[in-house]
C-alpha cells in the first residue's frame, strides 16, 4: 500500500503526458476517486508498479451457493490455472455464457 493518494500519485501515458490516477479514472471510466485513500500497487514484470485505488478494489469471491453446482465448479477450473491475460479472456467469456454480462463491470 501507498501512503499517497490517487491525487498524488502520477502516470506517464504512452504519449509521454503525465497525469494523476484520479484524472485518469475521471477521463477514461467518468469515476471520481475520493481524496485521501491509500493506493494499492503491484509489481509488474518491467520492475515499475501499477496503482490501484483501493476505494475500486473488492473481495473476489463466488457467489452465494457456486460451489454447490458441480456443474459451475468443473467450468471454473480450467480458469484457475491460467496467465492473467488468458484469465480475464475466459472469465469474460464465462461472465457471458452465464447472462451476467450486465451484472458485472468490467474495466
Amino acid at each position: 500500500m501507498s501512503n499517497q493518494d490517487p491525487y498524488e500519485v502520477t502516470m506517464t501515458k504512452k504519449d509521454g503526458t503525465t497525469m494523476s490516477i484520479a484524472e485518469y479514472f475521471n477521463k477514461q471510466y467518468n469515476i471520481n476517486l475520493k481524496k485521501k485513500q491509500p493506493m494499492l500497487f503491484v509489481n509488474n514484470r518491467e520492475g515499475g508498479r501499477t496503482y490501484l485505488p483501493s476505494e475500486l478494489c473488492h473481495e473476489a469471491s463466488l457467489p452465494e451457493g457456486f460451489t454447490r453446482d458441480a456443474f459451475k465448479m468443473s467450468k471454473i477450473q480450467n480458469y484457475k490455472i491460467t496467465s492473467a491475460d488468458e484469465r480475464k479472456k475466459k472469465i469474460l467469456k464465462l461472465v457471458q455464457d452465464f447472462g451476467l454480462k450486465d451484472k458485472v463491470k468490467i474495466f
